[in-house]
């Protein structure tokens, strides 16, 4: 069965604050912004800005099994709300909100799987109106997103899947991190141990 990502779920825009957003130490809401969607497609809350209460109404009120999609940048994927949050979360434009409507029939965790795959970011990019650093989709756009549904137990096989692809996608890249700083090392003692033995030459 192939559907429309609007056939399916809610979407609706992030809040849209009317100034720069800065934390409260009195504040109550988390607030989502780019720099809180992880490299693994989850919400990180854990750096979330807290902000006052600007009396967010209940569409911009984000809880477990939420999707956020980014619609500006160089990255256009979704992450996911993989627990229900201790506090009031909600979420800044340009970010918009996805609330798959029947949860028990379609897995967020596979939408949200879907969205990365190689022939939705086809359609997502061919979309996409690029400026000179960056690009943008809008909201109608990702509302035409068609999307396969197999059966549940076809979805949780392909979370699964897609959570060990990306487990080792970050392990790898921590593997890479941790060689070149053993490199950077190494080349740092040799230069130095290198311009140590000149001088001692020089000396003599």
């Amino acid at each position: 069965m192939i559907i429309k990502l609007k056939e399916i779920a809610e979407i609706t825009n992030g809040y849209a604050f009317r100034k720069k957003i800065e934390p409260s130490s009195d504040g109550t809401v988390s607030v989502v912004q780019m720099k809180d969607l992880t490299e693994n497609n989850t919400i990180d809350l854990n750096n979330a800005i807290i902000v006052e209460d600007e009396g967010f109404k209940k569409h911009h009120i984000l809880r477990k099994g939420d999707l956020v999609f980014r619609t500006r940048g160089q990255i256009f994927n979704s992450a996911i709300l993989e627990t229900e949050p201790e506090n009031i979360v909600t979420l800044s434009g340009p970010l918009l909100k996805i609330r798959i409507t029947e949860p028990e029939k379609i897995l967020p965790e596979y939408i949200n799987s879907y969205i990365s795959l190689n022939k939705t970011q086809a359609y997502i990019m061919s979309r996409v109106k690029n400026s000179s650093l960056s690009g943008m989709i809008t909201k109608n756009a990702v509302e035409e997103i068609e999307i396969i549904i197999p059966s549940i137990e076809k979805q949780k096989s392909i979370i699964q899947i897609d959570k060990l692809i990306r487990q080792e996608q970050i392990l790898m890249k921590e593997l890479i991190d941790k060689k070149e700083r053993l490199y950077k090392h190494i080349l740092n003692n040799y230069i130095s141990d290198t311009h140590s033995l000149k001088g001692e030459n020089n000396g003599r």
